[in-house]
């Protein structure tokens, strides 16, 4: 049976029930104006979205949880819902922004255009019998109800007059306290309390694992997804991202892959899908929450193509990384914030990296810290798909304003590895740290690169939107600096450290590294920082010294992802790749010799 005919199936099987009053009414008569909407005019619902705003009329449920993805038509969502209470069943309402200047924006590119294109709510809203309407930029009076706009910041928005409907929206975007108030989404709830039949929505993209409200009120209910049906097997499941595929650099090519019987779902069929999908609970609660989560892979207003193509941007920094997990994937993500490292645990897993080195290490690249009484020097060798082998890491003693560390690091830097398979390889670059002694250090890097080889002096910069690797300002005069984005780095060796099996990204650690090493990768732990009622991560020193194995693996990895193999490396490979088709050939030609006669 093709794909057509089995989705035919599924529609006369499964033909959508009748329309809830809200869905009938709202797209009877909710019109989106065509100032702020791509898709001006009537509202006519998503499949998915259907489900949403049925749930507002669910007597059973007094809570609502949103977890959405950026695309899915979440405004959308909230915005029929708040109109079908003020015209069908009005009552005081709240509705709650993150700050003064979103609520703001809210009324003036949201809610007074919709009200104004929207015959049935323009009819009511200033009609509430009160002096001139009763109405204000944030204050709508209409018969039976009112409506107020607050600011997650402003305790007098929160705290005041009892609420029957409270809608939430980007609530991990909220102040940590409203004023000296407390959490302002419990602070605003407790204005529900005197209404038995009272409603309350909340809404947002997620942020981390530990900090995110939205994710934390999801765990609390039903977690429904929406499942759709497989066009070929008709398996029942949700779209997750680990289920979309793609060519490396293909975005055009993604397609989702059916658990069930492996069926390569293509965009024309996850759309028609979508349209049979439906919403149902994954957990069970005791409390009057229904909670629902979606990613892009859901939506209408996306494609795969669209999802894959972000997902690879996202791969050129941890701060686009952390954009893309929240707000496409609607899931939460902290830059390592939940990987703990056991310098313990990691010396376990070392492991013996002899002479001639493993054939699948490429090229060889260094980091080097610097500190007051000596220099500290990891040798890494680097392979297909990030994988690295920490090779060696050396403490250089001596006064680094003096010359004798820097002579032992020219000795070191000159060094040369043999591979398995006979290529000959030497250090292709090296990063130094320029925190410390940086004439030194800026003189040293001069004076290496007269000698051709690639050593460059780097500072490190914090702040997850930082690059890994870029220019910045000449150094002293004598050599060009790089700004390397250690917060992401750091995050992502955490990540690779923190790997299990052999893979890529994963880091061999060599089993003659002694114990400090360890310890030295480990020492740095993220922690969570309010600045301005907003979380930050930022890593912390746990042990007050000891990070340099840390810092000179981060130097080392910053330059690998800028280096390429030498020159000469890339002729031995080519050379041993032309002796081994040689002895193909001549393996060949022995295989098909015709027999001996004699």
């Amino acid at each position: 049976m093709s794909a057509d005919a089995i989705l035919l199936s599924w529609l006369s099987a499964f033909a959508p029930p009748a329309r809830a009053p809200i869905v009938e009414w709202a797209e009877s008569n909710i019109v989106f104006p065509a100032t702020n909407n791509a898709e001006p005019g009537p509202l006519v619902y998503k499949p998915y979205q259907r489900g949403l705003v049925e749930a507002f009329a669910d007597p059973e449920a007094e809570t609502l949880v949103y977890m959405l993805a950026s695309q899915t038509g979440k405004s959308t969502t909230i915005d029929s819902a708040l109109l079908y209470s003020m015209a069908c069943d009005p009552g005081p309402t709240l509705v709650v922004h993150p700050s003064e200047g979103k609520a703001l924006d809210f009324v003036k590119n949201r809610l007074d255009p919709l009200i104004n294109s929207t015959p049935a709510i323009r009819a009511i809203v200033g009609k509430g019998g009160r002096t001139s309407g009763g109405s204000s930029v944030r204050h709508k009076i209409f018969e039976g109800g009112s409506l107020s706009i607050g600011s997650s910041y402003n305790p007098d928005d929160l705290a005041a007059r009892s609420i029957r409907y409270l809608l939430l929206d980007e609530i991990d975007r909220y102040a940590t306290s409203a004023g000296q108030e407390g959490d302002p989404v419990t602070l605003a709830s407790k204005r529900t309390r005197t209404f038995s039949n009272r409603k309350i929505i909340i809404a947002s993209t997620p942020t981390g694992k530990t900090t995110s409200r939205i994710a934390q009120w999801f765990l609390r209910g039903t977690q429904e997804r929406y499942f759709v049906p497989c066009p070929e097997c008709g398996a029942l499941d949700y779209y997750r991202f680990d289920q979309l595929k793609w060519a490396p650099g293909k975005p055009q090519t993604a397609h989702i892959v059916c658990d069930d019987c492996g069926h390569h779902v293509t965009e024309r069929e996850r759309r028609a899908a979508i349209e049979l999908g439906s919403w149902i609970p994954t957990a069970e609660t005791t409390e009057r929450i229904r909670s629902f989560h979606a990613s892009e892979l859901v939506s209408s207003f996306s494609t795969m193509e669209s999802v894959a193509a972000q997902s690879e941007e996202a791969d050129k920094s941890p701060e686009k990384k952390k954009a893309f997990v929240n707000t496409v994937l609607a899931e939460t993500f902290d830059f390592g914030e939940e990987i703990s490292l056991d310098a313990s645990e990691l010396q376990l897993r070392a492991e013996p990296i002899l002479r001639p080195l493993p054939k699948d290490i490429l090229f060889i690249v260094a980091g080097v810290d610097v500190q007051a009484e000596r220099l500290e020097a990891s040798i890494i060798g680097i392979g297909a798909e990030m994988r690295a082998w920490v090779l060696r890491h050396e403490r250089l003693l001596g006064d680094s304003a003096g010359s004798e560390p820097w002579k032992a690091l020219d000795v070191a830097l000159g060094e040369t590895f043999r591979t398995q398979d006979g290529r000959v390889l030497p250090i292709s670059s090296c990063a130094i740290d320029s925190g410390y002694n940086t004439t030194h250090v800026a003189q040293f890097v001069a004076a290496q690169r007269r000698k051709q080889r690639n050593v460059i002096a780097v500072k490190g910069v914090s702040g997850w939107d930082k690059p890994i690797i870029r220019k910045g300002a000449l150094l002293r005069g004598l050599t060009q600096l790089y700004l390397v984005g250690v917060d992401g780095v750091k995050a992502m060796i955490q990540r690779r450290l923190a790997m299990q099996e052999d893979g890529p990204g994963f880091i061999h650690l060599s089993d003659t590294l002694e114990p400090a090493y360890f310890e030295g990768l480990t020492v740095e732990k993220l922690r969570t920082k309010f600045v301005r009622g907003y979380a930050k991560m930022e890593f912390h020193n746990t042990a007050r010294g000891g990070n340099e194995p840390l810092d000179c693996l981060t130097y080392a990895l910053a330059v690998a992802t800028v280096t390429r193999p030498s020159v000469a490396t890339q002729n031995a490979n080519t050379k041993q790749e032309s002796i081994a088709e040689r002895a193909a050939r001549l393996q060949n030609l022995v295989n098909n010799a015709p027999a001996s006669r004699h």
